[in-house]
């Protein structure tokens, strides 16, 4: 059993290495958004149509100084709003 476990750890930080700055970033961003009581189907547009509009790097140094712009707040409304129609 517990080589089970080690495994399963293993594996799962080989997976988060292994994965994209896009990646974490959209990981990073549906946690939040999940907490915030939205299904994970419209977390994935907002996310999808802010990446349309900004690059990774944009939202790497946005999430570091943990001070969100206000395009991106806006941006982020905007999107909610279409996404929002959509489910």
């Amino acid at each position: 059993m517990k080589n089970k476990l080690l495994a399963v750890l293993a594996l799962s930080v080989l997976a988060s290495g292994c994965s994209s700055p896009e990646d974490k970033m959209r990981g990073q961003f549906l946690s939040g958004c999940a907490q915030s009581g939205a299904d994970r189907e419209f977390c994935n547009c907002v996310f999808d149509q802010l990446m349309l509009q900004f690059d990774v790097s944009y939202l790497e140094r946005m999430n570091r100084t943990g001070i969100p712009t206000d395009d991106f707040v806006k941006a982020t409304v905007e999107a909610g709003q279409q996404c929002n129609r959509i489910y």
